[in-house]
């Protein structure tokens, strides 16, 4: 996956950044639970 930043998008960037750890977080929990 190729993530470009653009630099007048950084704001948007970092917000996405957010919600985007917080799925993977939520994703390896998910994952753990299985195991």
């Amino acid at each position: 996956m190729n993530i470009q930043i653009i630099p007048y998008q950084t704001q948007n960037a970092a917000q996405a950044a957010e919600v985007w750890n917080q799925v993977v977080e939520d994703g390896l929990i998910m994952c753990y639970s299985v195991l």
